[in-house]
């Protein structure tokens, strides 16, 4: 992978380079599901520059996928109060928010990122995901239909028309998804908050196959919750080393 083989020749260069510990932890958390090494990055990057706006992002981002969400949004908050300009910081933190449940803080970060950058990918796909956990279902629709990326924003359309009872337009906006085979994850997601068990984790396995980045927050993902009482759950998240 060129981006492993780029990181380490930095730090072979300057074993001390505290980006290039961050992105080797990024690159061990999404691509190569290492849990305790890109943990062990992101720490030895922090140690190394804990002034530094964007290690404190990495180590949030691999913070939180890792489960210590309370550790997660505390780093979200220094990387703000460093950079209060920073998108990415708010978007985090809206992020990890809505994970562990805070969601009006989810709500005013995201609304924040937003006001910083209108155009940014991934905000308004989080934003709906927290007006759908709060049962503003209108609001999470209008929120999914103002996200750039498509794959977000087709999943985003398809739970919020659920959610509605909209369920033609759910299940259109699930199938143009199903068309883009790179968001394999973002299917599964999709089935399994319409109650589609089986298909959603077919779409799982085709992740797992594919070694998604996006499998990394598996353990955390909303949309997933009706898949947490089969069998399957565990024994994919023992597949990759998420579970004993």
């Amino acid at each position: 992978m060129r981006a492993r083989e780029s990181a380490e020749r930095a730090l072979a260069l300057e074993p001390d380079l505290a980006e290039g510990h961050a992105a080797l932890g990024q690159i061990r958390m999404l691509h190569e599901w290492d849990w305790s090494g890109a943990d062990a990055s992101a720490r030895r990057s922090m140690e190394l520059a804990p002034g530094n706006a964007g290690v404190l992002l990495v180590a949030a981002f691999v913070a939180g996928f890792l489960g210590r969400l309370d550790e997660s949004i505390a780093l979200c908050r220094r990387v703000i109060v460093l950079d209060p300009l920073s998108v990415q910081g708010h978007r985090y933190l809206g992020r990890f928010s809505l994970f562990a449940g805070f969601l009006e803080e989810a709500e005013a970060a995201l609304k924040e990122a937003l006001r910083l950058n209108p155009l940014a990918g991934m905000t308004y796909e989080h934003l709906g995901q927290v007006y759908l956990a709060q049962g503003r279902f209108a609001e999470a629709l209008a929120a999914s239909k103002k996200e750039s990326d498509e794959g977000l924003r087709l999943v985003g359309l398809s739970v919020a028309y659920h959610a509605l009872g909209r369920k033609a337009e759910s299940s259109a906006a699930l199938e143009k998804l199903s068309e883009l085979p790179a968001h394999a994850f973002l299917s599964a997601e999709g089935n399994a908050y319409l109650g589609n068990v089986d298909q959603a984790f077919e779409w799982l396995e085709r992740a797992y196959t594919q070694r998604s980045a996006s499998l990394c927050q598996i353990k955390l993902a909303p949309r997933l919750r009706n898949l947490r009482g089969d069998p399957r759950w565990q024994l994919l998240l023992k597949k990759m080393r998420l579970a004993d």
